[in-house]
């Protein structure tokens, strides 16, 4: 009855063997083997056929600061075909949009040439809860170069406006010819 019995696990084991083997699997050694033989290197002649799918490379995100709601801060730097527009949004066509973001980089180039980093958000994007303003750490030297010291009297001078006047009259909204 034993040998009967030695005689199906053997034949078992056997028939798994070949089941793998067929199917293109290796058989694994008895537990007792493998922890006692280290592990054979694999066959220099065994071919690997390379994958037909295409591996994705990782492409690094590019970093910028956003506020505490996630808000991107833009400024004079930043790659301007990242800006997204939403016909309709805070009652703004895209092409005003556009224009708003045209003056913004406007002035935050002019604002870098000062030696003062500026940086703004997308009204469209802000969230409903804020109500911070992106340059809040501005004192009066940078409002100064922002807004400029205009004449309280006299005709509209652009010059006298700092990078909001420059902007405008960079974008021809200001009444000058």
């Amino acid at each position: 009855m034993r040998d009967i019995s030695s005689l199906k696990l053997a034949l078992s084991f056997t028939t798994a063997t070949v089941v793998l083997l067929i199917s293109g699997c290796s058989p694994s050694a008895p537990a007792e083997t493998a922890q006692s033989e280290p592990a054979a290197a694999p066959s220099a002649t065994q071919a690997v056929t390379p994958s037909t799918t295409p591996m994705a490379t990782a492409t690094p995100e590019a970093s910028y600061e956003t506020d505490a709601y996630g808000v991107r801060f833009w400024n004079s730097e930043s790659d301007r075909s990242a800006v997204t527009y939403e016909e309709g949004a805070l009652g703004m066509n895209v092409a005003d949009q556009q224009l708003y973001v045209e003056e913004k980089f406007l002035i935050s180039q002019c604002m870098r040439e000062k030696g003062i980093h500026y940086r703004f958000r997308l009204p469209w994007q802000l969230h409903p809860e804020d109500k911070s303003e992106a340059n809040e750490h501005f004192g009066e030297a940078e409002l100064l170069a922002l807004y400029g010291e205009p004449a309280l009297t006299g005709p509209y001078d652009w010059t006298q406006h700092g990078c909001m006047g420059f902007a405008e009259h960079e974008m021809g909204q200001d009444a000058t010819t």
